[in-house]
């Protein structure tokens, strides 16, 4: 049987005679009249070229055919319905979907505890898949073109910024908090003392957070070479939750973002302190495609980790 010769209209009525085995009850679930009911009674029979419901003493029974029909018919009805109406509302605490988010290690440990603490109370059903995120390149491109096609649904990162931005004008960001720098040395570190200095700052073996193979000097390198100064990296790791670890058990020195430092120096032997050189502040974003502007599960999955956020600085890690 060929589906697109059939009006769904049809399908609805059979579903409503099957169930109540009545034409009259039938209509009535319908808004339609008896008349018109029994003539797509008439077309159905034609149809299946089957009686489907025949008259007894009793009323209307259902034939053999009808029988197995109305259990598989009744279930398909539901579920269109149901994905019907998914694309105009999103009830977290009904939907079993997936939400894929690419993220930095750092951010995600940041933010996840306590989204899951939302999504347990909120959304019990909903899965989280995390990927790593590339911080720059053809990888990052890579990554937001995959917004588009919904293989991820959002990123978490500083992800809009210079040539990325003008790129793909269709990306949409919105600010989930400022970050800036602080730098990092072991609690006991035995060159450093209550205040660290800029000649101190550059004389210390550092510690660098890389995102690509680039080795020219950074911004960082730039600023000390206005003043005369130099420094060494003597590590290069683009692994941001290994840096602070390694920096608690070396002499090393880590310029670092603030909210890493402060995450971890809760947990290991370190110190923060503030840079002794101007340093640039960046937000780190949510970013989704344009077309998901006004999507129901976005705008949920948007707006919860926005609430992550807030809890987060809530609890004074900021």
């Amino acid at each position: 049987m060929n589906l697109s010769s059939i009006n769904a209209n049809l399908l609805v009525a059979l579903d409503h005679l099957l169930t109540h085995q009545s034409v009259q009850t039938a209509a009535e679930k319908q808004f339609v009249t008896a008349s018109a009911m029994s003539h797509s009674l008439r077309t159905l029979r034609g149809i299946f070229g089957d009686e489907l419901l025949t008259r007894t003493q009793g009323g209307m029974v259902r034939t053999p055919l009808a029988e197995q029909l109305m259990g598989p018919l009744h279930r398909a009805l539901r579920d269109l319905e149901r994905a019907v109406t998914t694309v105009a509302e999103f009830d977290p605490g009904q939907s079993e979907r997936g939400f894929v988010i690419a993220a930095p290690d750092f951010i995600s440990t940041l933010l996840m505890p306590p989204v899951l603490k939302l999504l347990e109370s909120q959304a019990p059903n909903l899965d989280i898949e995390i990927r790593p995120i590339a911080r720059a390149g053809a990888l990052r491109f890579n990554e937001l073109a995959q917004l588009a096609d919904g293989k991820i649904d959002l990123l978490l990162a500083a992800v809009l910024t210079g040539d990325q931005a003008q790129a793909m004008p269709e990306i949409r960001g919105s600010n989930l908090y400022r970050e800036d720098f602080v730098c990092v040395v072991r609690k006991d570190h035995p060159s450093v003392g209550e205040t660290l200095d800029l000649e101190t700052y550059a004389t210390l073996p550092h510690l660098l957070i890389t995102i690509t193979d680039d080795r020219s000097p950074s911004w960082i390198d730039e600023e000390l070479g206005r003043h005369g100064l130099k420094r060494r990296v003597a590590m290069r790791t683009r692994y941001f939750m290994s840096a602070p670890l390694l920096v608690a058990e070396s002499d090393l020195l880590l310029t670092c973002p603030r909210q890493l430092a402060k995450y971890f120096a809760k947990q290991a032997n370190l110190q923060i302190f503030e840079p002794p050189l101007p340093l640039p502040s960046y937000f780190e974003q949510i970013a989704w495609h344009s077309r998901f502007d006004s999507e129901p599960a976005s705008l949920w999955l948007r707006s919860t980790m926005k609430r992550a956020v807030e809890e987060v600085f809530d609890q004074g890690q900021k």
